[in-house]
């Protein structure tokens, strides 16, 4: 009776074991591929034409392997309409934006975190200061695709090599500013363009936290090497006059972005492209960089499919569909080394000064810090005020500005 028993449970284990093998075997069927979605996200944006259509192809292979469909919205008056749709909750699926404005969206909760469901792999694809662009407050909102900054362009007729550093940049604006003719321009108020020398001296305009930062050893060093420069300036110097001179000849060196190239190339101008001189102290030269991203709303009706319509936007393809119809510079590693891209010696100059960028500061506060930064700027190069008392007094007028938006 006990040997019965015994083969009787012992049978009883074997077939538990056996049915337990046969469970074990289900989930198999996850190998296969995923389902298509049968859904259109709607994505706002405020690009050309061209780009738009650049970007729907871009996404036809996508839709193909996944099912999910993008409807692409351009709209006029973009930052506005967005504004307005982030007070009253009438969003899109996605939004592409610069990331200057992230800190802005999150406050108003018109957009939502990725960090839980983004693909890894999509962060890795691209250059980690363009990601940097779109955390904020320790958490990331945006997948990037492109970036854009400033270089310093040179002409070649009238200097043979771009001086390296702050110090040789200062001598050369010496020695080339005569006979109606000038060695380095830059707009004097510009806060974007003067950024490189600012964040290159280990200052800057504002902490993560949205706290100004102007009344520093670094940037009162930076703001010197401004004043110094600004011995060789023309008069009522501004975007204009550095574009003009430039064009007619008159300038060897100037700092500006993509956008300028066009124009010096119908002046016929034997110009080069190279990195903005490193500040002498430091070695480095960090111009601020816009980075160009996708971010999911609050309202998506889909976060699985919005998801993967983001993991996209950070690949190849995209970033090179934004390069060659919009001239941006790509931010997917990959693209930047493809050789259809680097053989453009205008987009490989401008993205070799992109390794180096700083991304613009996502803060709301940055949106009343501009007026500040004009006041130090205009009082620092323009009127050549005393550097140390300008940065302290303006110091306290943007944290003012911030303390009154709050």
């Amino acid at each position: 009776m006990k040997k019965l028993l015994a083969l009787f449970i012992s049978l009883s284990i074997l077939f538990s074991l056996a049915a337990c093998s046969k469970k074990t075997e289900a989930p198999a069927v996850n190998n296969q591929p995923e389902p298509k979605k049968d859904i259109t996200l709607t994505v706002w944006h405020q690009y050309m034409p061209s780009v738009q259509t650049a970007l729907e192809e871009a996404y036809s292979e996508f839709t193909n392997e996944t099912g999910i469909k993008l409807e692409f919205v351009k709209l006029e008056d973009f930052d506005k309409k967005l504004e307005n749709a982030a007070q009253t909750g009438v969003l899109p699926d996605l939004v592409m934006r610069s990331n200057d404005w992230t800190g802005k969206l999150s406050v108003m909760e018109a957009i939502q975190p990725i960090d839980d469901i983004v693909d890894k792999a999509a962060l890795d694809s691209v250059i980690s200061n363009a990601v940097e662009g779109f955390r904020y407050n320790g958490k990331l909102y945006g997948v990037p695709a492109a970036v854009e900054t400033v270089t310093l362009i040179y002409n070649k007729d009238l200097i043979s090599k771009a001086p390296a550093d702050t110090n040789e940049l200062i001598s050369k604006a010496k020695e080339l500013t005569k006979d109606g003719k000038y060695g380095f321009l830059i707009p004097p108020k510009d806060a974007y363009f003067n950024s490189a020398f600012f964040y290159g001296a280990g200052g800057g305009y504002l902490d993560n936290e949205g706290k100004p930062t102007l009344n520093t050893p670094q940037n009162l060093e930076a703001a010197k090497i401004l004043q110094e420069l600004a011995k060789y300036y023309p008069k009522d110097l501004d975007h204009q006059i550095v574009m003009q001179l430039f064009n007619e000849g008159k300038a060897a060196m100037m700092v500006n972005g993509p956008w300028a190239i066009g124009d010096i190339k119908k002046n016929n101008i034997n110009y080069g492209l190279a990195k903005i001189p490193v500040v002498s102290s430091t070695g480095k030269s960090t111009p601020f960089m816009g980075v160009q991203g996708m971010l999911m709303t609050t309202k998506v009706k889909d976060r699985d499919a919005a998801i993967k319509a983001m993991n996209y936007f950070a690949s190849e393809k995209v970033s090179k569909a934004l390069a060659n119809a919009g001239g941006y510079l790509p931010a997917n590693k990959t693209a930047r080394e493809d050789s259809t891209i680097i053989s453009n010696t205008d987009t490989k100059g401008f993205m070799d000064q992109s390794e180096f960028g700083v991304s613009m500061p996502n803060v709301p506060e940055m949106s009343v810090m501009w007026g500040p930064l004009d006041g130090t700027l205009q009082e620092i190069v323009i009127l050549k005020e005393d550097a140390a008392k300008v940065l302290e007094k303006y110091q306290l007028k943007a944290e003012e500005e911030i303390k009154n938006m709050k």
